[in-house]
């Protein structure tokens, strides 16, 4: 298949999805059969047989294939591996435990190509029971907005559409685990790419449970300081030299007006508040100058 011959690939990176699949599959082929759409399935190292299970399904059809990984890399890895391989101008992702209703993929591409758009995302409407795993997703959408501004309702929804173009240069800023599905959304926004959203349905899990989990969390956390502090220092920088620039001037004052004379702790604070700043200017420019280098050898 060459690359004008269809439009849209759908990618669903799969580990140890069977129950779900024997499900999912029998509709997602027939839909990309009817409309024309290929769809690209990666078998992250399943060890149990949803490898089997897929070549089932996707052996007569021409519009199918299936990628699979030796060992578990990872959600983020299995798109990525999905995405380079993908052969059309848009890939929406699918996860493979069937919560996506199928119905949404044509909604999301026509908001795409009507927007013009190089990312959308497909808002779930909230039916998180879990109390723990709503606070987390909580915490991470006002981080996102605190550090860099972004406001989106679903940063770690599953199905999203990309122009391809405009994603495959922006993998090499990605993690491999789950927090590629908040990441690659900073990622969109810090580098100004148009970024809408889209409310789509959701469905009960067919089977298996979500292997999103506290771990998950932390990793995701850990991910967007790293991620603005490559993009945006400054945001991060001058909010550490504020924080103790306002400390040194608190505590000097509180000092002095009880006839202590000049703190050396308040100095000390004020003086590594001025050095935040210097060393947030120099993650700036070692930021522009990497990214500067990078444009010149693609």
């Amino acid at each position: 298949m060459t690359k004008r011959s269809y439009s849209l690939t759908i990618l669903v990176p799969c580990y140890n999805e069977s129950k779900s699949l024997m499900v999912l599959l029998p509709k997602l082929v027939k839909f990309c059969e009817d409309n024309k759409i290929y769809l690209l399935i990666v078998n992250d190292g399943s060890i149990d047989n949803s490898l089997k299970i897929i070549n089932s399904y996707i052996s007569e059809s021409k519009l199918s294939n299936v990628i699979s990984h030796h060992n578990n890399l990872g959600y983020g890895a299995a798109l990525k591996t999905g995405i380079h391989n993908a052969q059309t101008d848009y890939i929406v992702t699918f996860d493979a435990d069937g919560q996506h209703s199928i119905r949404d993929i044509l909604r999301l591409h026509k908001h795409l190509i009507s927007t013009n758009s190089d990312l959308v995302i497909g808002t779930r409407k909230a039916n998180e029971k879990n109390l723990y795993r709503s606070f987390g997703k909580w915490i991470i959408r006002r981080l996102t907005s605190l550090l860099i501004g972004l406001d989106v309702k679903d940063l770690n929804s599953g199905i999203k559409i990309y122009k391809k173009d405009t994603l495959v240069p922006m993998l090499q800023f990605v993690p491999n685990n789950m927090a590629f599905s908040d990441l690659i959304v900073i990622i969109f926004f810090t580098e100004r790419k148009v970024i809408s959203e889209l409310d789509v349905s959701i469905n009960k899990r067919i089977a298996g449970q979500s292997s999103i989990n506290i771990k998950v969390f932390f990793e995701t956390i850990s991910a967007i300081f790293n991620a603005v502090i490559f993009f945006k220092p400054m945001r991060v920088f001058s909010a550490i030299s504020l924080i103790l620039f306002l400390g040194g001037l608190f505590w000097g004052s509180y000092i002095f007006s009880f006839g202590g004379g000049l703190s050396i702790g308040a100095f000390l604070l004020i003086t590594l508040s001025a050095l935040s700043i210097f060393f947030g200017v120099l993650a700036s420019q070692i930021s522009n100058l990497w990214r500067a280098v990078n444009e010149r050898t693609k």
